[in-house]
């Protein structure tokens, strides 16, 4: 843990898709884990509704607290404080993040 092997495999994983030209990342922060959401706003992930993570041919959990996320391969940006508040409130508001979690 805290040796940055996620951060290394999640920008592996973003290179290698961008140069196949997929457009976009999805990931579901499992917020059981209470580092989950803000390790996703750090790689740059920011909060979708399931409509949209749907829309993407992807299925939604039926078990656990999951935060539906995705990451725009198109532009590169890594979020700062405030986005990942925003991440956070957007789960929030579709009830899926406790209070705190950020």
């Amino acid at each position: 843990r805290r040796r940055g092997a996620a951060r290394l495999l999640v920008a592996r994983t973003k290179s290698h898709l961008a140069a196949l030209g997929v457009p976009r990342l999805f990931s579901g922060a499992d917020l059981s884990r209470p580092l989950a959401l803000r390790a996703h706003a750090s790689w740059g992930f920011h909060a979708v509704d399931r409509e949209e993570w749907a829309r993407a041919g992807l299925k939604t959990y039926v078990k656990g607290d999951v935060c539906y996320m995705a990451y725009d391969l198109r532009a590169a940006a890594a979020p700062d404080a405030a986005e990942t508040l925003l991440a956070h409130n957007r789960c929030a508001a579709v009830g899926l993040a406790p209070a705190g979690v950020v």
